[in-house]
């Protein structure tokens, strides 16, 4: 949003958060009370006025504060870890990376098995060997909690030379009742989400323009792709701003091939596995269902067009 103010622009930012975090509040409120329409109104305009009055006064959290909320907040979670049973959430995240590790050591091709709720695996190979140090801790969740904490990197790296914009944007990431489920649930879309984040700005930010460079660049965003396959729009998305536009073609060569030596050797072991069951289960099949053929295509054609017109 470089072509708009920067005040406007940072309303717009908290709206758009607010709003998807409005929606979410009003679908799961509505379940339990009948008054969810004007808890969520009444949750939302103190979310924004509470972000603006932080980035309008100074110093209002300093930063012993601030990791003392956001330790209280972790702690919190932690003790929902211990007290809630995952089994009886509907959210099959945590579930399926167990039914695919419990298949995986127990011989079964592991695309093959189902979650706790009847769903096959969709996440790409590289998301499962992330989470199989959660595995055999047995708790999910820290894999979701590891996501608030990258997001806290990613945050601090993007506002470091603005405090206000720091604490503002980590005060929406803990108030919002959708990140709060997220860890609750032991989903990790969020763990994903910021890890691709962190990758885009090392992509954007990179100074070094060797061949070398661009090679270790390609090659573990081949492994971050190979967690979810929509992280190609981002991904693409970046690649035009940082390859097409200024036309460096050699070192879009070299980090194109290497991203996707990177995503196929994550993909190998599981066709070497078994191949005719591949083709049957596998998470490139499923996520095209998901997300649809021609709606894919249109995003890869969108995000190229819209790298090309990003100015900073």
């Amino acid at each position: 949003m470089s072509f708009l103010p920067q005040k406007t622009s940072t309303q717009i930012v908290i709206l758009l958060i607010i709003s998807i975090n409005f929606i979410f509040s009003y679908k799961y409120a509505a379940r339990v009370t009948n008054y969810a329409l004007y808890i969520t109104i009444v949750y939302s305009l103190i979310i924004f006025w509470s972000a603006n009055y932080i980035l309008r006064k100074k110093n209002i959290l300093n930063k012993q504060i601030l990791y003392s909320l956001i330790g209280l907040y972790v702690a919190i979670i932690i003790i929902t870890f211990v007290m809630t049973d995952p089994s009886k959430i509907k959210v099959d995240r945590w579930s399926v990376i167990t039914s695919f590790w419990d298949g995986a050591i127990s011989g079964i091709f592991p695309y093959q098995t189902k979650s706790h709720l009847g769903c096959y695996p969709g996440p790409c190979p590289f998301y499962f060997i992330l989470a199989l140090p959660f595995y055999f801790i047995g708790e999910i969740g820290y894999f979701s909690l590891m996501g608030l904490f990258v997001m806290l990197i990613d945050i601090n790296l993007f506002f470091k030379d603005d405090y206000h914009k720091k604490v503002a944007t980590i005060f929406l990431l803990l108030s919002s009742l959708a990140i709060l489920w997220e860890m609750i649930a032991r989903s990790t879309l969020l763990i994903n989400s910021a890890l691709i984040l962190l990758y885009l700005m090392w992509m954007v930010r990179n100074k070094n323009h060797s061949f070398r460079h661009y090679a270790i660049m390609g090659f573990v965003g081949g492994l971050l792709l190979s967690t979810r396959g929509i992280f190609i729009i981002p991904i693409i998305l970046c690649c035009a701003y940082c390859f097409l536009k200024p036309w460096r073609l050699k070192e879009l060569f070299i980090f194109g091939s290497l991203l996707m030596v990177g995503f196929i050797i994550t993909i190998l072991p599981f066709i070497l596995w078994d191949y005719q069951l591949f083709i049957k289960y596998n998470p490139l099949t499923l996520q095209s269902d998901i997300i649809g053929r021609y709606i894919a295509i249109a995003l890869v054609i969108i995000s190229v067009g819209v790298g090309f017109r990003v100015k900073n």
